[in-house]
């Protein structure tokens, strides 16, 4: 018996496709009438545009059957009541160019299509649309600050935080046919020696061959589709900004499906997408371009990592330029050499730095602009000389030797100086991040006009190779401490004119505990504003003295949860902690340290909800616990660990003052150890 597909016979075709609710899926998968059967042969009619018109036809004349619509309108009434329940989000956007999805599957007409299987209307699966978003973040250069969205891609078994659902045409759309051209057809299809066209003794593609076009169905532009994301969490509402930004950005430049390189599956919002995808959203982060030879590279490095502490952000080709789909490296450089972010231009002269065309470019741009150039000389040959004559020409030249004991620091003081940060009242201090997933500091528009100091871990900015996750960093060692200290230090004793310090991100503790330490209530009339990140508000405490009477008794934000005595030791420590777990762990590990010399332990709780009205009382009255503990108790030294909220960290410290030897531990969260971050004294 002779081996038939399944394929049926036309009349059943034909009786078929005149049924008014046939399913239009399944009637182009199975029974689409481009083939036939008789007497067991099986024959592909052709040409297959009639039978592709045809259906086209009878598919766009079901916009006007209520069984069908009914069909798509309860497909949309579910999916909306899944995002409502789980408070999510609705997008809708219109098509700018035909949409074609699934040419790939295999049909008759060498070009399949997708098809829901409810009710036949076409629709895009979920995954194609994470797995756009993700292409998309690729492309840019940022797929690590989108794993906290889909997940991370080179890790099993890690998902993300935003779900995506299936995108349905609001109403019932459209369909045409198209066709893809193959101009080549004999070249690729015959035999070596039976091409006709020869170059030579060797084969080649040539225009003169007869077109073969291939038909395919796709839908027509101005095609609406309803877009429907929703977060694992439910309050989370920061990652479906960042989610449907990223969507509306990767439909835009990159479209969905397939032919997308001529202009197919390209969309644009109904109505404009406020979110940004981007980890970071801060303006006015104060930057200097680096301008250097590549020959240069390993000294200009080691540079830039010692100045790298003090806040000042550089420019750098090797971190910040991204793959642009369409950018000329020139573009992207003069692009960032006239940001009005880039305060000045750091040009890292030698004997290499002479033959760099790019150099000279980019010194050239930088004076057409307007821009200060702060030379840093690596070396003392001839061709440096040149360089600064010819290049510069200062009338009063001040330069800055890389191998100088205070070289970082007053590279640091030129760049603040040229962004007249120095005589700015109000500076914003940028933390960073450390949390499991990426958490963007999305801040008040009033905060964007300040000049911000990028305070992360100064690895992030070296990491050439981005392999490094710092969405978890923590210093190791209280050498790191130290350094970071003495960058705040530096900013405190440079920025002479600040009176609001405004501070935002989520680094740990011990970095924000510095900055309330630096700009204390005793510095005058400085007042630290935080942002916090979660509940997408201000914190401020009022300068005023705290009250010398207070107690445990007499406290209303905070409460003495445990109070023990554990040895004849005379120093305590003290917790600010709402779970109970994290006080234990933090009083096992402490007394496993005998230097420590711990003899009394206490757990104060603060309110589960922290909001701008309640973060200044609470923060006065964590600062009065320990003014309250050296009274009651007399220690010589507080060992203080905490898991306060970042935002109020800087606030509690700002108030903590003349109250003794107060030594803040803070956590590693990756070992589980505590290292000491900062004193107060």
């Amino acid at each position: 018996m002779p081996d038939i597909p399944p394929v049926p016979e036309r009349h059943a075709v034909e009786r078929l496709s005149r049924n008014d609710l046939a399913h239009p899926g399944l009637l182009f998968d199975r029974y689409f009438p481009c083939w036939s059967k008789r007497s067991g042969n099986i024959a592909l009619d052709r040409p297959v545009s009639n039978s592709l018109q045809k259906y086209c036809n009878r598919f766009n004349t079901l916009k006007n059957k209520p069984w069908f619509l009914e069909k798509l309108s309860r497909i949309h009434e579910g999916l909306q009541g899944i995002v409502q329940e789980n408070k999510g989000r609705e997008i809708e956007f219109r098509l700018t160019g035909p949409l074609a999805i699934g040419l790939g599957l295999d049909h008759p007409t060498e070009n399949g299509f997708v098809f829901d299987r409810a009710c036949g209307v076409p629709f895009l699966p979920g995954t194609s649309i994470k797995g756009l978003c993700r292409a998309w973040a690729r492309a840019c250069g940022k797929e690590r600050h989108v794993e906290d969205i889909m997940g991370a891609d080179n890790e099993p078994f890690t998902r993300g935080s935003v779900v995506f659902l299936p995108a349905y045409p609001a109403t019932w759309p459209m369909l045409g046919m198209d066709c893809i051209c193959n101009h080549h057809f004999d070249y690729y299809n015959m035999p070596y020696d039976k091409r006709g066209f020869l170059r030579g003794d060797y084969p080649c593609p040539l225009d003169i061959e007869s077109p073969v076009p291939i038909y395919h169905l796709a839908l027509r532009a101005e095609t609406k589709f309803v877009f429907r994301i929703m977060c694992l969490d439910k309050g989370a509402s920061y990652l479906l900004d960042r989610t449907e930004a990223l969507l509306a950005e990767a439909l835009e430049y990159y479209g969905i499906g397939a032919r997308t390189a001529v202009g197919y599956g390209t969309m644009e919002p109904e109505k404009p997408v406020e979110g940004k995808w981007e980890v970071e959203t801060l303006k006015g982060v104060v930057k200097t371009f680096i301008s250097y030879s590549h020959e240069d590279e390993e000294e200009v490095t080691r540079f830039i990592a010692r100045g790298a502490p003090f806040g000042v952000t550089p420019w750098r080709d090797k971190n910040d330029l991204m793959p642009a789909v369409g950018q000329s490296l020139d573009k992207e450089i003069q692009q960032a050499l006239l940001g009005e972010d880039i305060a000045a231009v750091t040009l890292f002269l030698s004997e290499k730095s002479w033959n760099s065309a790019w150099v000279k470019k980019e010194i050239d741009i930088a004076n057409q602009a307007g821009k200060h150039v702060i030379p840093v000389i690596l070396d003392d040959s001839e061709q440096m000389k040149r360089q600064l004559d010819e290049w510069l020409r200062p009338e009063n030249p001040i330069y800055i030797k890389a191998t100088d004991a205070k070289a970082s620091k007053s590279w640091i003081s030129a760049i603040i100086n040229e962004a007249y940060a120095d005589m700015s009242e109000d500076v914003a201090l940028y933390l960073g991040f450390r949390d499991s997933a990426i958490r963007p500091s999305i801040l008040p528009e009033s905060w964007n006009r300040m000049p911000v100091f990028d305070l992360r871990s100064p690895a992030f900015r070296l990491d050439e190779s981005h392999d490094q996750d710092f969405r978890s960093w923590n210093p190791e060692s209280e050498t790191e401490y130290s350094d970071m200290e003495e960058a705040v230090s530096f900013l405190r004793r440079t920025l002479v004119s600040a009176k609001n310090i405004y501070v935002t991100g989520l680094a740990p503790l011990g970095i924000g505990g510095m900055v309330g330490k630096y700009w204390d209530r005793g510095s005058g009339p400085v007042s630290v504003i935080t942002w916090n990140t979660y509940a997408q508000e201000e914190w401020r405490v009022e300068r005023k003295n705290p009250s010398d009477d207070w107690s445990p008794e007499t406290g209303k934000m905070l409460t003495l949860e445990d109070d023990r005595r554990i040895g004849h030791n005379a120093n305590i420590l003290l917790g600010h902690f709402n779970r109970i777990d994290q006080f234990e762990t933090a009083l096992s590990w402490a007394e496993a340290q005998d230097e420590l010399k711990i003899g009394r332990a206490m757990r104060f709780s603060f309110p589960s909800k922290i909001n701008a009205e309640t973060a200044g009382e609470t923060a006065m009255e964590c600062a009065l616990t320990f003014a309250w503990a050296r009274k009651t108790y007399k220690p010589n030294i507080i060992y203080w660990f905490a898991g306060l909220p970042l935002a109020l960290m800087p606030l509690v410290t700002h108030l903590t003052r003349a109250t003794g030897h107060i030594v803040f531990m803070d956590e590693n969260k990756a070992t589980g150890a505590y290292t000491k971050a900062f004193t107060l004294v």
